[in-house]
This record gives C-alpha cells, structure tokens and sequence, in this order.
C-alpha cells in the first residue's frame, strides 16, 4: 500500500523528470496541450466556433506543428553527439521546418490567404500527393523518429535487458493509466453536478481539462516509462500478465488449431476474416509471451511463451492464402501491400527470436526496434517497393495489358476485367493522388470506364476462388455527409423551395419489394407512424440495382472504392422539380440481388410545381 501510495504521488512528477532530460520536449508538449486546451475551450461554444472558424483552424495546425516537432525533438535529445552542438542545433532547425510543412501540408486556408501564393501552393500539393501519401509520410515519419528514441534511450542509459524493461515500462504506464483515468472520470462527475447546480455552461470547460491532464501529467508520465529505467513490475500486474493474459493467449491458439482441424476435415478454405484475427492475435500475444519472458521458463505456462512465435508460426499460411486470393482477384493495393509486408515482419521476428533463443540463449532485444524502422523505412518512403509505388506500377501494368488486348481485339477472361476494373479504380482514387488514370492513361475515356465497369459487372458474379456461399455479401451499408456532395462554393440551392430529411423503408417479407414505387416519409413520419401519407413516391430502382451490384462486384476489402461508387449513384433527379440525395442506405438482398429489406435516408430538394 506504501508503495502504491508512493507510486500516486510520483505520477505528478513526472513533467519534472522529463524537463531535467528532456527540456525541448517538454517545452513542445507543454505548448502543444496549452494550445489545444484554448482551442477545445473555443469550440465548445457554437456561437464562439462560428466566429472563429478560420483562426481556430489555424490555431489547430500550429499546435499540430508544436506535437510533431515534440515527437522529433524525443529523437534528437536521446542521441548523444560528441562534439555535437552545432549539428544538433542544424537538426533542430531542420525538424521544425518539416513539422511546420507536415502540418501545412493539411491546412486548408480561408479565400483570403489563397492570395498568397504559399498558400494557394499548400493545397494543391495536398490534392497532388493524396490523402494517402501526405497521412502515411506522416505518421511514418513519426513512428520511426519514436522507435528510434526508445532505441538510443535505452542503448545509453539503461541497464535492464530489453524484455525487462519493456514488462517495467508496461507496468508503469498500466497503473498511470489507472490514476488518471479515474481522475478524468472524478473530473466528469464533478463538471456534471456543477453544471446541474452551479454553471449550466459548465461542460464548455470538460474538454480543455482532459486535455491538460493528458497533456501535463498522463503524456510525461508515458514517456518517462518509455525511456528511463523503471523500477521493478507491480506484483499485481506481473500476475495479470503470467497467469491471465497468458492463460487467455494460450486458450486462442488452442481455438485457432481446432479452426484448423475443422478445415482438414471439412475441406474448406479459410474465411476472409481469418486475416485480421490472427493480426490481430499476433499483435497480441506475442507482446504478451515476449513481456512472460522475463519469468524463469519453468512449467507448461512458460513453455508457451518462451515458445510461442514457433506455435504461431503455422497461422502465416493461412493470413498468406487470405491475401494471396484477394490479390489474384482485384490485384494489389497499399492496403493487401501492408498484409503482405506484415506477413514478412512475422516471419523475419520469428526467425530473429528463435535463432537468438536456441543458438545464444536469450530473448531477442533492442534489435526488434530496428527492424520495424526498416519495415516502415521500406513500405512508406523508398520509392518502386513502398505500398503506393509498388500498388501503383502493378496497376498500370494490369491496366496497360487489358488496353493493349481491347485494341488487337484478343480474347478477355473475365477475371481480368475484375482485376482491370481493379486496377482502374485504384488509379482514379483521388486518395493516393489527383487524376493519376488521366495522367498515366490519357487515351482511356470515360466511355470506355463505363464498359468496363459494365463488363466487369457481368463478370462479377461469375468469379470462383473457393469461397463459399456465405461469403457472398447479403446486404450493404453505405453513409455519408451532405457536405460530401457540395462543390467549392457550397450547394446551388436556387428554384428549391424546401428541403427535407426524409426516409425510405420497405420489408420484403412474403412479397416482392416494387423499388419503383417507393414512399418517401419525412424522417420523424418514418419513424413515428408514417401518419398523413408520404411525400411522394419515387422510382428508385436504377438506385437499389446498382448499389446491390456494387456491393457484390467491387472489391469488398476497399471501402474507400465502394464509397465512391456509392456516392457516384447517390444524386437522384426523380423529376424536373425533385432532387434526392442520399446520405445514407442500408439494404439487404437474397441470392439473386432481389432486395428483401430496404433503409434509405436522404434530403429531398423539392421546388413549387
């Protein structure tokens, strides 16, 4: 008890150790949290946001700026230069340059900056980078200039083998956790009685507390963890680890191998979900056996975890034919690209951590920060094998082929219309660059997308890859905002009357559902008792065919594809005075693509007749 006590009053130390070591730090997450706090204090408030939009924006990128610099300058003060002053001072200077352009790289600016042309530059480089490529250098950027912190913290200072500091570190930040997550929860409860009897604005200062307490006290409080040497685990958490998680891990490989055996002896393949399981599992337990390591490996429980990368191994087979098969069906994208590349991260920690076991008799260490630089070095930033340039160079090659048997007239198999489609789609996805597929494919028009989206559609449901039936989708999900559909300046709501919230529900139950003659409800009519009849009825079977054939087509791991194909058919002219745009849809169908139930909502422009 005297320890914990001891540990409580220790856990508001910890802005101090860190300003001792790391002053540039703390000085940044101190800004930082500051900066964030005014501006969760701003917004809180309608009225004040409203007023305030543009510098609060602002106000946001430059205490995004502030956070990346923190991280960088993590980096550049647990390397120790000798001699070093001056080049660590031009590092300084170099990093906060790029953690200004990080930020402004996602800074969009009000009209009346545009006139600057830095401003109008920022921008368009976003639009010709993509969303993909500015959020990945990014926050690969961050986690490298992170693992390298631990890296050189640990190499110089402390004393502990990897895996032990690791399970201390662990230990530490579990209980910091703790205390200030029931401080936060104290502070609800307190804001929550002061705004019922004191203050009815009082939650207007929730948010920018949070934010101080994190940022002050619980963020330090992580980073101490990380890269000082901490004392010995609680007893209390080393038991959640040895005997709990263990236990827990250990009961998941058990479920894993009987999935196994039912496949052997049903014959069947592994379920598309098989892959983010056993990421997920992977992820999980191998932390929890690596940090079980520092346990003397006595007993069966032990034995696990000092062996438990070998006991995973067999589940690389079934993540690799998960991703293999989608690939063979819709080609690479960054997304199967980081499947593989974490398929080959297992594989490169396992064989790592057994040769060190069996060959030198010790637990892998500090060396496993170095490979997942590498690992992240390669799929973001070195150009011709990262996720997009690898992605990228697959698909034009996919779509040149396909163009190049289209012109001499060659035979087409229809899997190679899904794959081109594929392929086509992930070049125009404005999110990993502007108007890539007119760039690399000027001659390729729009009418020839529509035919391919069209054969590639006849092909859809033909595709055999040893998927069962039940691994046909049966109904789809689509949601967006309004604001997704407006154009730079807004909407053109000129010659509308009205605007409504409206929505769409048929059960099919024993009859076929007419999507010709949809009622649309106003929204709260829908939900209440749909008293006073509909608004109109509407023919929204062109709508319910394609969304159900894009369901079933397109590549059901990309979303991203799904939803902009969804959104491409959402805008509905249903006649000269009546606009529907739909928002969100929820629609669930048999076998043959007949809908059995049916959910849309919408906004329905409506103009005097």
């Amino acid at each position: 008890m005297e320890r914990f006590g001891t540990f409580i009053k220790g856990a508001f130390s910890y802005p101090g150790k860190l300003r001792e070591t790391r002053p540039v730090t703390t000085a940044g997450i101190i800004a930082t949290t500051l900066l964030y706090a005014v501006y969760a204090f701003i917004s809180s408030d309608y009225s004040r946001e409203k007023h305030l939009k543009d510098p609060l924006d602002l106000l946001s990128h430059i205490a995004l700026a502030i956070l990346f610099f923190s991280v960088f300058s993590l980096f550049l003060e647990s390397i120790e230069l000798r001699k070093g002053r001056v080049l660590k001072c031009m590092l300084f200077g170099f990093f906060g340059v790029l953690s200004l352009f990080m930020s402004a790289l996602t800074y969009d600016p009000p009209e009346r900056f545009r006139a600057y042309r830095a401003f109008r530059a920022l921008p368009a480089l976003y639009e010709r980078l993509g969303e993909y490529s500015v959020f990945s250098f990014i926050i690969g950027g961050l986690a490298i200039a992170l693992l390298l912190a631990v890296f050189f913290s640990y190499s110089g200072k402390i004393g502990q083998d990897f895996n032990v500091h690791l399970m201390n570190c662990s230990s530490n930040i579990f209980f910091s956790l703790i205390i200030f997550g029931v401080i936060q929860i104290g502070v609800l409860l307190l804001f929550a009685i002061m705004e019922e009897l004191l203050f009815h604005d009082a939650f207007d200062l929730f948010g920018s507390i949070l934010i101080l307490i994190n940022g002050l006290f619980f963020a330090p409080a992580v980073i101490c963890a990380l890269i000082n040497e901490n004392e010995e685990a609680n007893a209390f958490f080393r038991i959640l680890v040895r005997y709990i998680m263990l236990i827990l891990s250990l009961l998941s490989y058990v479920i894993i191998y009987a999935y196994i055996l039912k496949l052997m002896i049903t014959r069947s393949v592994p379920s598309n979900s098989v892959f983010s399981i056993l990421t997920a599992l992977f992820v999980i337990t191998i932390f929890i056996a690596y940090l079980s390591t520092t346990f003397e490996n006595k007993g069966l429980l032990q034995k696990f975890a000092y062996l438990a990368p070998l006991v995973f191994s067999p589940f690389i087979l079934m993540q690799g034919y998960t991703v293999f098969v989608r690939i063979g069906q819709y080609g690479l994208t960054p997304k199967r690209y980081f499947g593989i590349a974490f398929i080959l991260f297992e594989i490169v920690y396992i064989t790592y951590y057994l040769i060190l076991y069996k060959k030198e008799k010790r637990i892998a260490g500090k060396g496993l920060l170095i490979i997942l630089c590498v690992f992240i070095l390669v799929t973001v930033f070195i150009p011709g094998i990262s996720a997009k340039s690898l992605s990228t160079i697959i698909a034009k090659q996919t779509l040149s082929d396909y163009l190049e048997k289209l012109d001499s007239n060659g035979a087409i198999p229809e899997k190679e219309y899904i794959r081109a489609d594929a392929a086509a789609g992930f070049l125009q996805d404005s999110e990993y660059g502007r108007e890539r597929l007119k760039k690399y494919f000027p001659q390729f028009s729009e009418e020839m997308r529509d035919e391919l989206r069209a054969k590639k559609n006849e092909a859809g449901g033909k595709l055999k890859t040893g998927e069962d039936e039940y691994d046909i989708p049966s109904d789809g999900w689509y949601s967006t905002d309004l604001f997704m559909f407006a154009g730079k300046d807004g909407f053109d709501i000129s010659g509308y009357d009205s605007i409504r919230y409206v929505a769409v529900r048929e059960y099919g139950n024993t009859k076929e559902i007419d999507t010709s003659d949809l009622a649309v409800y106003p929204y709260e009519k829908e939900i209440e008792d749909r008293t006073g009849g509909p608004l109109i009825k509407a023919d929204l079977s062109g709508f319910v065919r394609r969304f159900i054939d894009i369901t079933v087509d397109e590549d059901r791991e990309d979303y991203s594809v799904r939803e902009g194909h969804y959104r491409d058919i959402s805008v509905i002219d249903l006649d000269e005075n009546t606009r529907l745009i739909i928002t969100m849809a929820d629609i669930r169908f048999d076998h043959d693509r007949k809908p059995e139930e049916i959910g849309i909502y919408g906004y329905l422009f409506q103009k005097k007749r």
